[in-house]
């Protein structure tokens, strides 16, 4: 039997030894610092002996031993648990010269002068906090293995069990996924999401901390969108204007909301590259419109037409030499013409590539070309007259589209934070 005693009285500490009859030992095991929250403990086996290799001692500067999980107490020879238990062989592979471990609120860091690997508190807490739940984990599947091969073998009258669910085991793999660099597999990102949409009514889960986890997860997409937008309007050069069309015609499939705030009523996007008419063998009269947006009320449909933002948008000199008109280059005029096309040949064959998916009594017609800000300010006011005055047929520019989806991350923001604040009211 092992106990402890206190062996040696100072002015700064008191020293304690564990002192065993079978087998018969005497050692230093602790020492407790009076004039500071400081302690060290002196890691021994059942022999008495010094119980990892190179680590002989481990510090507790400034925190609690007892408000630490992952630490055995005397009776087990003090030092680290299973759980945590790892930090001692990854400085025995890497580190061979450190003796001491201090557990402290100082930054993890490593002192070769001194011997000593500083583990910070938070950090201390982060592996406890991973490496526990993998623990339990692997020791439940382990008896749940062995219990369904002997139920298998028969004879015991045992039961074939399920594997249970432990806490904090999905935040563990999410976390390794992180660290990593990986990625999600499209099968496991389906699965999170499945969960998260349609599955969470069968597991028992606060709804408060679903709500706050959903938020967080609502305004990372908003970001990761925003981000995405900004990369591509920052393309100056290199890519063609073709490729350029196609990499926001895929921008904009992938997130069809956009264009959905361009609308005063409900619409959704009923499909891209949209057979408006003309002959489909041929190819070259074939007519495709980008995107068909549809009315959710009315059913009635509007055609959308993307260029690029390098899109020209005004003409760099004036009509006239003394005027402050600037005419609208042609690129424009001609998107206006081809999307205008687009609508005449949906009326004409209305009947027959419709058949009766949505209403086109006078389908709006929407462009989306160039930027804003690449109009000097003196030459806005052309382009905002002549677009002002299209009849059923607007003109937008990318830079517009990525400040209303700037503006619709801060509003949903803003709701969050003042339902939060309500709430704790």
């Amino acid at each position: 039997m092992t106990s402890e005693i206190l062996k040696t009285k100072t002015r700064t500490k008191e020293i304690y030894h564990a002192v065993s009859t079978d087998p018969k030992f005497d050692v230093k095991s602790r020492e407790v610092f009076k004039k500071k929250p400081y302690e060290i403990v002196f890691p021994f086996n059942r022999q008495g002996k010094q119980k990892y290799s190179l680590i002989s001692e481990i510090h507790f500067d400034g925190v609690s031993r007892l408000d630490l999980k992952g630490q055995r107490g005397m009776t087990r020879g003090y030092g680290f648990t299973q759980d945590t238990v790892p930090v001692v062989s990854i400085l025995n592979e890497s580190f061979s010269a450190i003796a001491k471990v201090v557990i402290s609120n100082k930054p993890t860091s490593i002192d070769r002068r001194k011997g000593e690997f500083i583990l910070n508190i938070e950090d201390y807490k982060t592996i406890y906090s991973t490496l526990r739940p993998k623990n339990q984990k692997h020791s439940k599947d382990l008896r749940i293995a062995i219990n369904n091969i002997l139920a298998q073998a028969g004879g015991l009258g045992l039961r074939a069990k399920k594997i249970p669910y432990v806490a904090g085991s999905l935040k563990g793999t999410l976390r390794e996924v992180a660290s990593s660099g990986g990625k999600l597999s499209d099968s496991d990102s389906a699965a999170l999401l499945d969960f998260a949409q349609n599955k969470i009514e069968n597991y028992d889960v606060d709804a408060a901390t679903l709500i706050h986890t959903k938020e967080k997860i609502d305004k990372v997409y908003f970001e990761k969108v925003i981000s995405r937008f900004e990369k591509l309007l920052a393309i100056k050069k290199g890519v063609g204007a073709k490729k350029l069309e196609q990499r926001w015609h895929y921008f904009f499939k992938d997130n069809s909301w956009i264009f959905s705030y361009l609308f005063a009523a409900p619409h959704f996007l009923f499909q891209d590259e949209y057979y408006v008419g003309g002959q489909k063998g041929t190819g070259k009269e074939a007519r495709y419109a980008d995107f068909i947006y549809k009315n959710k009320l009315i059913d009635s449909a509007t055609i959308i037409e993307i260029k690029t933002h390098k899109t020209k948008i005004l003409h760099n000199t004036a009509y006239r030499v003394s005027g402050r008109v600037y005419p609208i280059s042609s690129d424009i005029t001609g998107a206006i013409n081809q999307v205008l096309d687009q609508k005449n040949t949906l009326l004409k064959n209305y009947s027959s590539v419709a058949q009766g998916d949505f209403e086109v009594f006078d389908p709006k017609c929407i462009v989306v070309a160039g930027t804003i800000g690449s109009i000097p300010k003196e030459r806005i006011k052309s382009f905002d007259m002549f677009r002002s005055n299209l009849r059923n047929i607007e003109v937008v520019c990318f830079d517009e589209l990525l400040s209303k989806a700037k503006l619709l991350l801060s509003h949903f923001m803003k709701s969050k934070t003042t339902k939060a604040k309500k709430k704790k009211k």
